[in-house]
């Protein structure tokens, strides 16, 4: 049954007088991993301070965990571990050291805590190690262990992967998808990365100037960005009409600069082609296209760069 852990209700916040989050609303569902997806400045940062509490909303409704009120949200707030690189990780202390300052300020046990994480993220053999011997993946691993303090319900992970190589960036994905799925952690994932937030992500949430623009799951991404045929042709009525009695009805959609999308790429083009020769309607082009999530989140944001 459907879960909600977080629910944001019409939240907006302004610094300066410049609106940063407009009347966002959204929940975050038990059990999802969701890739939170914008350009820099777009609101992410913000909107995750404010679920961590170091930033407040100037209007809008933020429930946690079915916490409402400032004393409920503080305690719901326990249960939610962040990752925002490598803040709060003091170079000089080792791995162990690292986390027992982190266990302190949660009021846990040490020991049996700190063994557990680190062998979690894979490095339980590296406790005595300084921070600052670490390699770029094992900082990302031990900032990870930082937000699996506590058995949370839900982490928050900003650039997870940022600066990895490909070996380090599968091996982050890969205990990140175990940890959603053995422990049942919900995830929200904030990347600029979009190619692996596509292997990880279940859902995903787009944020733009402020607000969020779309909201889609896996599977409704891959029915929008899946492989189709894209057809040009002067006389759009008249395609349409090839299209038809081509028994495509109703499967394609016109875009601009008189083309049409034929959202089955299954269909037999040379037979297409035929149709359209017989009807004596001319195709200036005929060709598949696909879009990655990359391509779709510029196409949503307006083409904008700086992802």
């Amino acid at each position: 049954m459907k879960e909600d852990l977080i629910k944001i209700s019409n939240v907006t916040k302004s610094y300066n007088k410049k609106i940063v989050l407009d009347n966002v609303t959204l929940n975050i569902e038990k059990g999802k991993i969701y890739g939170f997806i914008g350009q820099n400045g777009a609101g992410k940062t913000t909107l995750i301070k404010i679920l961590m509490g170091l930033s407040f909303a100037d209007h809008g409704t933020l429930e946690i965990f079915g916490e409402k009120d400032s004393k409920g949200l503080e305690k719901a707030r326990k249960s939610i571990g962040c990752m925002v690189e490598h803040t709060g990780l003091y170079p000089n202390f080792t791995a162990k050291k690292n986390l027992t300052l982190q266990c302190k300020y949660k009021g846990l046990s040490e020991k049996e805590e700190i063994n557990r994480v680190l062998k979690i993220v894979g490095l339980h053999e590296m406790g005595s190690k300084k921070f600052k011997n670490f390699s770029m993946g094992m900082k990302q691993r031990l900032a990870i262990a930082v937000a699996l303090i506590g058995n949370p319900k839900l982490i928050i992970l900003d650039e997870p992967v940022n600066g990895l190589d490909p070996i380090g960036i599968s091996e982050i994905r890969e205990m990140l998808l175990k940890l959603n799925a053995e422990k049942d952690i919900t995830i929200l994932i904030s990347s600029h990365i979009l190619g692996e937030l596509y292997m990880l992500a279940t859902d995903y949430l787009i944020i733009d100037d402020g607000k969020i623009v779309d909201m889609l799951t896996l599977e409704q991404l891959d029915e929008k960005c899946k492989m189709h045929i894209i057809i040009e042709t002067e006389s759009i009525e008249d395609a349409k009409i090839v299209l038809d009695d081509f028994g495509l009805k109703n499967r394609y959609s016109e875009m601009k600069d008189q083309k049409i999308r034929i959202m089955d790429a299954n269909v037999d083009v040379k037979l297409l082609a035929k149709s359209f020769y017989k009807a004596g309607v001319i195709l200036t082009e005929l060709s598949y296209s696909g879009k990655s999530l990359e391509n779709y989140f510029l196409e949503t944001v307006g083409g904008m760069q700086n992802v």
